[in-house]
Order: structure tokens, then sequence, then C-alpha cells
């Protein structure tokens, strides 16, 4: 089962957080690639909204946390991509945030595929330009 993870970005500045997935058990297998798209609704047909470029490290987990192991996902959203998605889809009032849905899905090295993580992703106007 995926992690359930609701994130915020901000279309005046590049998306670069750090989402921290903590598990139980061993390293994962080697992953080949992470996929990270948001799209305006789960199953949204076409090309999704926005993608980001992802790295990842997986490691242990620091003492005292109740998991033994965390995979660091590290995406990348351009200033200008955020900018650019659209708008009031989800009606919120003025300088609310817009709502999409974004999910991350991990190729491993042998090909398995799976879902890492998936919530909303919260767009919000900004302000300083």
């Amino acid at each position: 089962m995926p992690a359930r993870l609701d994130v915020t970005a901000a279309r005046n500045v590049p998306w670069r957080p750090t989402l921290n997935l903590f598990y139980l058990g061993g390293p994962l297998p080697e992953l080949a690639s992470v996929a990270l798209h948001v799209r305006q609704y789960p199953g949204m047909p076409g090309s999704p909204n926005a993608s980001a470029t992802v790295t990842w490290e997986d490691s242990e987990a620091l003492s005292g946390s109740p998991a033994s192991r965390v995979l660091k996902l590290y995406p990348t959203i351009a200033e200008a991509l955020l900018d650019a998605m659209p708008s009031g889809l989800n009606q919120p009032e003025a300088g609310e945030a817009d709502r999409f849905a974004w999910d991350a899905v991990g190729t491993y090295a042998d090909g398995f595929q799976e879902r890492l993580a998936e919530g909303y992703f919260y767009l919000k106007p900004g302000v300083t330009e």
C-alpha cells in the first residue's frame, strides 16, 4: 500500500521537497527510476499537468524512529511549469490553493513497479515575485 502524503507547492518558486517514506525491513531492491506525476484528478487521461525529476536515497532510519529504513525522494518541478498549471478547477477562494492529485511510482531493476506514495498536491498562488 502506498504512503499517503499531501504536499504543498507554490507557483512562484521551484518545488524541491524531501519526501521521507519510512518502512520496516531491509533495503529495497535496486530502484532503476522513480516517476512522479501531478494531475487534475486521479485517472485523468492524457499527459500529466506536471512531471517531476526525481532522485532518491534508501538508508537506515535515525535511531528512535518507528521504522528501520527510510526512502528519501527528492523531486523537482520548475517554477515555470508550476506557474503554467491550470487554476480554479476546484473553485478555490481568492488566494487559496488549487488542489491536484499526485503519485510516485518506483521501477526496480528487475522491471517490477510499485506505487510508493500518493496524495493531494496543493498549489498555492505565492506572494513574492
